[in-house]
Order: C-alpha cells, then sequence, then structure tokens
C-alpha cells in the first residue's frame, strides 16, 4: 500500500497565510492559491514569520490574465516591431514620443482667429468707455450710508429714502433715549433740554407691582387672605379665622399646665423615640420582653483552662460562651468549641450543678481530607484503604498492571502504533507502507 503525504490546507474561507507555523512547515491556501513557509525559528520550533514560496496568488503566471501591483523593471522593453495595440499592452518610449510628436504642448497660445466665433462674441459686448446699456442692466447694491462714485441701485436708493423718516421715537432731535427698558417712563430733563427715559424708582414713581414691610402698615386691618387676623382683638382674631375655644383650640386646663411643668426635656426625648400606629397590648410586650430575657445569648469566648466558669458571678440564664481553650472545671471536661450555657442568674464561677450546662461539639466532624464545608474528593485524597487502587495514574500503565495483576500478554494490541498516543509516536528504524500523513487545515 502507498503512502499518503498531506500538507496543511485551507480549501474555502478567507485569503492569506496561516497564523502560525512551524520553522519550515509549508501550507496552502487554495482560496488566493499561493503556498506559504514558515520562515525563522524563534527557538520553540515556532516560524518568525510566513512567506509566500509559490503560486498565482503570490507569482507572475506564465499564461493567466493578472493584475500586477507596484513598480516593475524589465530588463528587455518590448522590441520595434512590438507596438503596442490593445489597452493593457506594454508601450515602448520610441511609441510613445512619436504619438505625443503630434501634439500640442501643454502650455500654448492662440490668436482671435484660431477660435471659431471669438471675435462675434466680443463684438457683441459694451465697450468700457461710455456704454450704451440697453435692457434692464444690474448692479452690485452698496452698503447703506456709502458716499463714493459707485453706481446706487433703486435698492441702494429706496433703502436711503427709508431711513430718513421718523419711524422711533428716538428719531426726534429733542429725545434721547438711553437703553429703555419695559414700563420705562419719558420725562423731560430741564437741564438738557431733551426726554429722557427713566425708570419708575428714577422717576420716584411706585412700579406697578412691588411690596411693603409689616412696619409700612400702620392702620386698618390685614384681611386673613393676606395672612393677617381681620381683626384688632383676641377675639376679634378668633372670630375672623374660625377658631372656637374648647373646640379648635384647647382650652386652659391647670392639670395640663402642672404636666407641663413637671414634663422634662428627658422625658419629652424618650416620648421621641416611641411610634405607635395601632392598639398595642402592653401586657403582652411584657410576656414577649421576659420571653427575650430568657432567650440564649452569645456573650464571647471563654478559656476553660482558667479553673472557673465565666460570667464572674454576674452571668444571666440564657447566657453562653464558647470554649477557646479545652480544659476542666468542678470536674467536667471541656474540648474547644464546645459550649457553655448559664441556666441561672448569677450563676457560680466554681459549682457546675444547677448553674451551667455543657453543649458538646466534639464528635463534630471538623474535616475531610484536609477540606472543610461543602467537600469534593478526588483520588489523591484517598490516602489508605481498599481504594488506595483509584490513586494510580491513568497513564502508568505499570502501576495499573501491578494493582491490578495484569500482564502485557494478557492485553490485545498493546504495544502497536493504533494504540498509541497519536500526538506522541516514536518511529526509529525498519520502514513504514500504508500510512497516511496528513497536516490539517488551517
Amino acid at each position: 500500500m502507498a503512502n499518503t503525504i498531506q500538507i496543511k490546507r485551507r480549501v474555502s474561507g478567507n485569503a492569506g497565510s496561516p497564523p502560525t507555523l512551524k520553522s519550515g512547515e509549508v501550507a496552502h491556501n487554495e482560496v488566493d492559491n499561493t503556498l506559504y513557509v514558515g520562515k525563522g525559528d524563534d527557538g520553540s520550533g515556532n516560524a518568525t514569520s510566513i512567506v509566500p514560496l509559490a503560486g498565482k496568488g503570490a507569482f507572475a503566471d506564465l499564461t493567466s490574465p493578472q493584475t500586477i501591483a507596484g513598480t516593475k523593471t524589465f530588463t528587455l522593453p518590448p522590441k520595434s516591431a512590438q507596438d503596442a495595440s490593445g489597452a493593457t499592452d506594454l508601450v515602448r518610449k520610441s511609441q510613445m514620443e512619436a504619438g505625443l510628436s503630434a501634439k500640442a504642448d501643454a502650455s500654448h497660445s492662440h490668436v482671435v482667429s484660431d477660435v471659431t466665433g471669438l471675435q462675434s462674441s466680443l463684438d457683441a459686448k459694451a465697450p468700457l468707455t461710455s456704454p450704451a446699456l440697453t435692457g434692464t442692466p444690474t448692479a452690485p447694491t452698496a452698503n447703506s450710508g456709502t458716499n463714493t462714485t459707485q453706481i446706487a441701485t433703486t435698492a441702494f436708493v429706496q433703502s436711503a429714502v427709508s431711513s430718513s423718516a421718523v419711524d422711533a421715537l428716538g428719531d426726534i432731535g429733542d429725545v434721547l433715549l438711553t437703553t429703555p427698558g419695559d414700563n420705562a417712563l419719558l420725562a423731560f430733563d430741564s437741564t438738557s433740554g431733551t426726554w429722557i427715559n427713566q425708570t419708575p424708582a428714577e422717576a420716584g414713581v411706585a412700579a406697578a407691582n412691588h411690596a411693603h414691610s409689616a412696619a409700612d402698615i400702620t392702620s386698618g386691618t390685614l384681611p386673613v387672605v393676606r395672612g393677617g387676623t381681620g381683626a384688632t382683638s383676641a377675639s376679634g382674631a378668633r372670630a375672623a379665622l374660625g377658631l372656637v375655644i374648647g373646640t379648635d383650640v384647647q382650652a386652659y386646663s391647670a392639670v395640663l399646665a402642672a404636666t407641663t411643668a413637671s414634663f422634662t426635656t428627658a422625658d419629652d426625648a424618650k416620648l421621641g423615640h416611641i411610634s405607635v400606629t395601632q392598639a398595642v397590648d402592653l401586657d403582652a410586650i411584657e410576656t414577649r420582653v421576659n420571653a427575650l430575657d430568657a432567650a440564649v445569648v452569645l456573650k464571647g469566648t471563654w478559656n476553660a483552662g482558667s479553673g472557673s466558669f465565666p460570667g464572674s458571678g454576674s452571668a444571666q440564664a440564657g447566657e453562653s460562651w464558647i470554649v477557646s481553650n479545652g480544659g476542666t472545671v468542678n470536674g467536667v471536661v471541656f474540648a474547644a468549641n464546645d459550649r457553655v450555657i448559664s441556666i441561672a442568674d448569677n450563676a457560680s464561677t466554681t459549682i457546675f450543678a444547677g448553674n451551667w450546662h455543657k453543649a458538646d461539639y466534639s464528635d463534630e466532624v471538623q474535616s475531610v481530607a484536609g477540606k472543610t464545608g461543602a467537600v469534593t474528593l478526588i483520588a489523591s485524597d484517598i490516602t489508605s484503604g481498599t481504594f488506595a487502587n483509584a490513586r494510580i495514574a491513568q497513564s502508568n500503565v505499570t502501576q495499573h498492571q501491578a494493582a491490578l495483576s495484569i500482564s502485557t500478554s494478557q492485553v490485545s494490541g498493546l504495544g502497536t502504533m493504533a494504540t498509541q498516543a497519536a500526538s506522541n509516536v516514536a518511529i526509529t528504524g525498519g520502514s513504514i507502507t500504508g500510512v497516511s500523513l496528513d497536516g490539517g487545515t488551517f
């Protein structure tokens, strides 16, 4: 059977070289019909650049049409008998010069008679001196106020006539306006003999919309709608405001007066922390508070090696400590992470019975194979017992043979290329037939 060798290739997709190649490795791109080779070596067998090696995509084709870019120098130009005839043929210098010899220079001149109809067109134009214009001639309109020999169009004349009329108050000779604003007044200034514009304040006139302070109101009554009481007496003010003592406002109470006198700022601050939005059963609240008082409360850690119970004799029922260091107190052995809980108020620091309860945590699993939390074991975590064989590395055939008592002769095909790693086959000596080597695609 013949051997087959296939180089790396691309049959469709993008044109161009593969992104990487090994040093000396070749690859063919059928899209742009170019053969590429890996050039250079980065020290690890990889090419430092990829260059075209052959193919119509990178080199000239002797027969097929091609578009060739860049500057080309020909050592053998076309011969004298090989004049260009097609649009893409090469042209000889002598042929180009012969063709240009019958043409005029890019820069040249003509007399009037050389241009057909030029003289008759010029005769139809008006002379510069005293032209006799007919029809409706036009000219640029000068800017307003221009006073030169420039032609004045009808538009310029109309604008000049219109601007001379009195269109605004400021056009009157004895009126002097200086940036007038809204609601400005026109007043005569005897000093200058002109009419000038003034603000109401400058003219001593109050603005249509203005304000007064309360001190400016010295008589009368201020209505309720203006923020006043509408009256000059307390009873009149209550009537105007619609307030009735005992109905709308609290009447005087000696009890309230006495309460207010004895009510302290501290009491007021306490009431400020209370917010009640519905009926509350205070007895029920007391029951719940007592229940919370009996709940277990973590107070911290306790060193059982100290020889006495925690709390210094004031531990209350429900208070608990975590044992930080093991030890024995009153004949009771404690281990680290155990809990000790007070079951009486002012529990004794030396007597266990009737004062304390021990919660034993010593039997709790702390870790598995050095792992804590949700533990997932792998083969290397199992170091002893009947599952030791599971720790044999999958690629270590010798360990599998020894652990499972399997000899090489009992494994069919062991040692043939069919059972070897496809990317790691060492072949030394001999001959090979019927082998296909495929460089793959890119």
